[in-house]
């Protein structure tokens, strides 16, 4: 079981200390012998009914828990006698073969299929379709400038944690993976995240984590267009902290709805979108202190959804342009909007 698990056959589910290794959830009737060296809170569970009326098994008295040296479950075979052997063996066989996924022609009829929760659901692409997810609602904690965890704004590293990124989103959403489900509970990202985002997730890792290219941009395309490009991307990307309408997280995030630090300088809202930003800053007389991560995006993502926002929320209605952001790209990073002047030095250091 444990090679199965490794090779992805199986999902891992449980978890031993004694040996590190996932296994599968045991039956829903456990033995009463316990098998592994785990806290209490791994033991399995005793029958109930303890009374008198189970014959020899109450006046054994009350079962005990034996402790064994190692991991029974790692050992395929510890225990001779054919009816341990023809019911593990077996048991083994059928999850195999229940796990084993056939090319699509082999596949029996199952019923009509499913309705797709989108336009792409049934062939998610990373670029077109996983990126922008991830972007609004794991970048905070996985990005190029975290050096801890794993930096799924890059195809190479978000494909080789595919699975965990599954598990993770879609499992332990469902209840069926030990892990705390991501987005974090109680975070801004958990409680945007759609059942259709998490959906298609899942169906980008079960379909190989294609890459996929980014969607294409004509040069000609309208104001409007460019608005309604850039409204999709605000809405899974920065929705997530500044909200649907704009308002901002009261002590947190701040608002982009009537902003006067938006809409005062052009050049400075578009420095922080290309390199993201941490420090102070003052909109609107009140004062936010947090950390807006570096994003991924295109000169043309970048110049649509500022568009978006300018000519949203009661904003002044500028326009920027592909050229405008690539121009500020090529500038060196020096913003420092709430650094503090120098303190002058002690006469006594």
């Amino acid at each position: 079981m444990g090679l199965a698990a490794e090779l992805g056959l199986i999902e891992r589910q449980y978890y031993c200390e004694d040996c590190h290794c996932m296994w599968a959830k045991p039956d829903s009737r456990p033995h009463p012998v316990r098998h592994h060296l785990a806290p209490d809170y791994f033991l399995e569970r005793l029958p109930h009914d303890a009374s008198p009326s189970r014959g020899k098994l109450a006046e054994r008295g009350p079962l005990k828990l034996r402790r064994r040296h190692g991991c029974s479950r790692t050992r395929l075979g510890i225990r001779f006698g054919w009816r341990w052997q023809r019911v593990g063996f077996g048991a083994i066989i059928i999850i195999l073969a229940s796990h084993v996924k056939l090319p699509a022609a082999q596949l029996p009829a199952a019923g009509p299929p499913s309705q797709p929760v989108s336009a792409h659901a049934e062939n998610p692409t990373y670029l077109r379709d996983v990126l922008p997810i991830l972007m609004g609602k794991c970048t905070r904690c996985h990005n190029d400038q975290n050096h801890v965890m794993q930096n799924w704004m890059d195809y190479h590293s978000a494909s080789a944690e595919r699975w965990e990124i599954k598990r993770r989103v879609w499992d332990s959403w469902k209840g069926a993976y030990f892990k705390q489900p991501m987005p974090t509970v109680n975070s801004p990202e958990h409680g945007a995240i759609t059942d259709e985002e998490r959906a298609i997730i899942r169906n980008w890792v079960e379909s190989g984590a294609p890459c996929g290219v980014q969607p294409s941009f004509n040069s000609s395309q309208s104001k409007a267009e460019r608005m309604e490009m850039g409204k999709r991307l605000f809405t899974v990307v920065c929705a997530t902290c500044h909200q649907p309408t704009g308002q901002g997280i009261p002590g947190r995030f701040p608002p982009l709805a009537g902003s006067d630090f938006l809409n005062s300088d052009k050049h400075r809202a578009i420095k922080i979108v290309v390199n993201g930003f941490q420090g102070e800053v003052t909109v609107n007389g009140q004062k936010f202190n947090n950390s807006m991560p570096k994003f991924p995006l295109s000169d043309v993502d970048i110049a649509c959804a500022l568009t978006f926002v300018y000519n949203s929320f009661g904003n002044s209605g500028k326009d920027v342009t592909p050229q405008e952001v690539s121009s500020v790209r090529a500038e060196k990073n020096d913003l420092n909007v709430g650094a503090k002047p120098p303190e002058e030095k002690s006469p006594y250091e």
